[in-house]
């Protein structure tokens, strides 16, 4: 309790339901949107853009999933959360890993992904 009680005034920022990101590729760059469900200790993700699926877990100021793609390709990400932002690293296995930072969209036209190369995050 008194842990969590100090790590509430320290004031750890949370994870919002919604963000835009934009990253580089093995395409170029791109943009696109994810959602984030709490359930309990759990965050499940879904790219609607990509119909891609995860799920994670946080631990303080880290953000992590693993996600899978309709072609089965299974791929990671790791976020650090800062002011309301995910800067992140991503790989979809094909030996690089990419980055990405994601900013909470406020659900208008940012919440819209551009389109993005297909192999981003789908092989």
């Amino acid at each position: 309790m008194k842990w969590l009680l100090f790590g509430f005034l320290l004031g750890n920022p949370a994870i919002e339901p919604m963000y835009v990101c934009q990253g580089v590729g093995p395409d170029g760059v791109y943009q696109s949107s994810f959602t984030v469900q709490v359930m309990g200790d759990n965050y499940f993700v879904a790219w609607p853009d990509l119909k891609t699926i995860g799920m994670g877990f946080r631990s303080k100021n880290d953000f992590s999933a693993v996600y899978l793609t309709p072609n089965g390709q299974v791929g990671t990400a790791l976020y650090r959360i800062k002011n309301k932002k995910l800067e992140g690293s991503w790989t979809g296995g094909d030996k690089k890993v990419y980055r990405e930072v994601c900013e909470v969209s406020k659900g208008g036209s940012d919440a819209k992904p551009q389109p993005k190369p297909s192999s981003v995050r789908e092989v």
